[in-house]
């Protein structure tokens, strides 16, 4: 008898070497294994860990049979089995394949006597070992593995820290899945966060219901974003509105007050030039300001207030782009401003003299022994001669005057010239006559 158990025994061994390389595979028993005290739990149920993520050579997941369908061996056959087992292990087939693996012949053994002192060390000794590599596996985010090899562990050592451990970080990173997938949802990454939920439903061992609350809440936070978001988009609307309604009321205003182009920064054409997007609104107040410049133009021209017709016409050309569409105006304000040039009265030192002859001392004057002084206004034409000579002033009257003339018709000047147009000056002086002592 002994014998033949003997080679029976040594049979197996090549087999359970070849299998040293032995990969994981879906671990049959569900979550319910990692999680015992759940009540009216079933013995067995199948595993929805992706087969996909499992290597070539892994084995087919099995059915884990519960403690009452474990099958008896005698007791002439524990030492076989955890020999067995102590092969296995030492060719490292500590979890799969599963019926040929170190865990499945230390259950055996334990199943027939579950106080074996031998066994049960044994065990605990090979599951520090896979205890680390469960971690390594959660460390890496290969929860599919890890739950794989808890859920067989589970079955012999359903509290040990392998199992609860690999429970917990499975709840953890589930939980912070779900508070990541819900503060994006808040964030408004709709995308995002239904891409986190996804990790949190694809760990292993999850229940479909499990997420139900989950699903309900973030679309709540969806919609009541929407909503609030709605209302903002409203809110504004409303506030542009009435900024635009009063930001054209004052440009209106301003255009009816005349304020046109002053004072800085509350005249129509500073308002207009705020930036904002209402383009509409723009081009027609750009319409009406550039007609009431216009016309305000034409005014002071009238009123030969020049220098202001010209700072409207300028704002008007600025607002309408095109000078062509001002050239009558223009012309009208060129040729105020010529006569204006042309009337003012410059003095003797404003003008640019080429030639100019003293007047000569009356006889009779100054043979009674007069002397006075004269004012004199006179024009320079085109040609830089002297023209309309007139006696403003004289003191005293009628005794210098006809010296005054005679010696200004002689005078000769550069022609003056105005925006490129020659024009003629007007000039005026005082000259003086005293007799020497």
């Amino acid at each position: 008898m002994t014998e033949s158990t003997t080679t029976k025994d040594a049979s197996s061994l090549p087999l359970l070497l070849t299998l040293s390389g032995a990969v994981l595979v879906v671990a049959v028993g569900g979550w319910f294994l990692l999680e015992p005290d759940v009540p009216d739990a079933p013995a067995y149920q199948d595993s929805a860990i992706d087969m996909a993520k499992l290597p070539e050579n892994a084995a087919t997941p099995e059915r884990v049979v519960a403690d009452s369908e474990q099958v008896t061996i005698e007791a002439t056959d524990i030492e076989t089995q955890l020999r067995k087992a102590r092969l296995a292990s030492a060719a490292e087939i500590l979890i799969f394949p599963r019926d040929q693996s170190a865990l499945h012949y230390y259950g055996s053994v334990l199943a027939a006597d579950p106080q074996h002192a031998v066994a049960n060390a044994e065990l605990d000794t090979m599951l520090a070992g896979v205890a680390q590599t469960v971690e390594d596996h959660l460390a890496e985010g290969e929860y599919a593995e890890a739950y794989a090899i808890a859920s067989l562990v589970a079955e012999a050592r359903p509290e040990h820290s392998l199992v609860t451990g690999t429970r917990q970080a499975l709840d953890s990173y589930k939980e912070q899945r779900i508070l990541e997938a819900i503060e994006q949802a808040r964030d408004g990454k709709d995308d995002e966060a239904s891409a986190t939920l996804a990790l949190a439903q694809a760990l292993p061992g999850r229940r479909a219901d499990e997420f139900a609350t989950v699903k309900s809440t973030i679309a709540d936070i969806k919609a009541a974003r929407e909503a609030a978001e709605q209302d903002r988009r409203q809110r504004a609307q409303l506030a542009a509105n009435d900024a635009r309604a009063a930001w054209v009321n004052r440009i209106e205003t301003a255009i009816q007050q005349g304020n046109l182009i002053a004072p800085a920064g509350s005249s129509a054409k500073d308002l207009l030039a705020e930036r904002n997007s209402w383009r509409s609104e723009r081009e027609r107040l750009a319409g009406e300001l550039i007609t009431a410049l216009k016309l305000g133009t034409e005014l002071e021209i009238a009123a030969g207030r020049l220098p202001a017709a010209e700072k409207l016409l300028a704002a008007a050309i600025e607002l309408g782009g095109e000078s062509d569409d001002f050239a009558d105006l223009q012309e009208l304000l060129e040729s105020a401003l010529v006569e204006a040039e042309s009337n003012r009265v410059r003095r003797l030192d404003e003008l640019v003299a080429l030639k100019t002859v003293a007047p000569k001392y009356p006889k009779r004057a100054e043979m009674r022994g007069l002397s006075g002084w004269v004012l004199v206004e006179f024009t320079v034409n085109t040609s830089g001669e002297t023209t309309d000579i007139r006696i403003k002033e004289a003191e005293p009257k009628d005794v210098f005057d006809e010296a005054v003339v005679e010696a200004v018709q002689q005078w000769r000047f550069e022609p003056g010239e105005f925006h490129g147009r020659p024009i003629s000056q007007k000039g005026s002086t005082r000259l003086g006559f005293r007799l020497a002592e």
